[in-house]
């Protein structure tokens, strides 16, 4: 109705961002055409914070230009510093390049904006299991199933944090719990008869093989894979499936920010990985 209406070009831009960043449209597709969106609201309307915001993640989640990144945000909370997708989306940069008590600062800010936001409550327990912070990042995720107790998802967030202290029987509980309340129970039961016969990398490695066996017919993100191959320890696998996403420019590659690949951070390979993503060493 309105060709001029800059904030709507803005909410063209942010859709084609989700849809892309959560596999509903392929990546090279989605994210050329949030960020002619953001340009075009731009043109119309260079003080919109809503356009910078889309534009600088844009910048983070393909374009990967971490300094034309923060540019844009400063710029949107400089016009907005009350735009709680600002913020929100300002700590996915700043998870991005390594800089975590930043990240959770600005999410936890958001929060204060939108406090019953759910993709608000879930990055927070995000930032916090990047950050290593893995007892409050299951606290968070808890008042987030308070929140929204159909978000399955949120169990197996819980899982991986407490794989990473250790807890491997609690991590497995957690687990089972996503494919159990998302109707798949021969799923569930599969992987817990895996556990059963061979412990915390039998399961593992069952599910590899349910992993191998979806991608026969739909879309499995590379992460997906490369990061249950560093839970099991092999790191040439996922070094090799890491590629995989940088080639396909995964919009959830933080490299610089997740703990599954702590063990991989001297290695050349991976450090050569970080540098190709443009991002600081």
């Amino acid at each position: 109705m309105d060709a001029n209406y800059a904030v709507a070009y803005a909410g063209v831009a942010d859709s084609y961002v989700v849809l892309g960043a959560h596999g509903h449209l392929p990546v090279k597709e989605a994210f050329p055409k949030a960020r002619a969106a953001a340009m075009r609201a731009l043109e119309l309307d260079e003080t919109l914070a809503e356009a910078h915001t889309s534009l600088g993640t844009v910048k983070t989640f393909y374009d990967w230009d971490w300094p034309g990144s923060e540019r844009e945000f400063r710029r949107a909370l400089e016009l907005n510093p009350n735009y709680p997708t600002g913020h929100h989306w300002f700590s996915h940069y700043l998870a991005a390049v390594g800089r975590l008590d930043d990240a959770v600062a600005e999410i936890k800010r958001a929060r204060e904006l939108d406090p019953f936001g759910v993709t608000v409550n879930f990055w927070l327990g995000d930032t916090l299991y990047y950050s290593h912070r893995y007892e409050e990042a299951i606290k968070q995720y808890r008042t987030t199933l308070e929140l929204y107790p159909k978000r399955a998802d949120l169990y197996g967030k819980i899982g991986d944090c407490y794989a990473q202290e250790g807890a491997y029987p609690e991590a497995v509980a957690e687990w089972q719990q996503s494919p159990a309340l998302s109707g798949d129970a021969y799923l569930a039961a599969r992987l817990e008869r895996a556990y059963k016969r061979s412990g915390y990398r039998g399961y593992l490695l069952a599910r590899l093989d349910q992993m191998k066996a979806s991608a026969q017919t739909e879309a499995v993100s590379p992460l997906d894979f490369a990061y249950t191959y560093a839970l099991l320890g092999d790191k040439e696998h996922t070094l090799e499936w890491l590629e995989k996403a940088y080639e396909v420019r995964d919009p959830w590659l933080y490299v610089k920010a997740d703990p599954r690949l702590d063990n991989l951070r001297t290695d050349a390979r991976f450090q050569s990985l970080i540098r190709r993503m443009g991002l600081p060493p």
